[in-house]
């Protein structure tokens, strides 16, 4: 694991967070009343940056809390809930194609193949 850190402040002094721990120690709300609340009662945990590796899970959870609230907003909308949803054709498939993301265990690396049907 890295341990990442500003260099001329050197190793204790100059460690940084990344991922989830160092967005919601950046944000000034989460834009969700449930995970906005969280994290009010997560920033107060401390003076400033909250820095504590075990404060990665936590944050990480307000992070699903994120995603549930708006997961719940998409499924009552009824533009996208309707039963008769627009249909849209690509109009040219592009045949192969590579993702990352970033999960709790590490960069997630995907390569994808497409045919002709899509």
């Amino acid at each position: 694991m890295k341990f990442p850190y500003y260099k001329p402040l050197g190793y204790s002094e100059g460690m940084y967070r990344v991922g989830t721990a160092g967005a919601i120690n950046l944000v000034e709300n989460c834009g969700t009343p449930l995970a906005q609340q969280e994290w009010i009662e997560f920033r107060a945990l401390e003076r400033g940056a909250v820095l504590s590796s075990f404060h990665y899970h936590y944050a990480r959870l307000i992070e699903i809390l994120f995603a549930l609230e708006h997961m719940e907003e998409y499924l009552l909308d009824p533009i996208i809930t309707k039963s008769h949803a627009p249909v849209f054709r690509i109009a040219e498939i592009i045949s192969r194609g590579s993702r990352c993301c970033e999960a709790p265990r590490g960069t997630l690396i995907h390569h994808y193949r497409v045919d002709e049907q899509g």
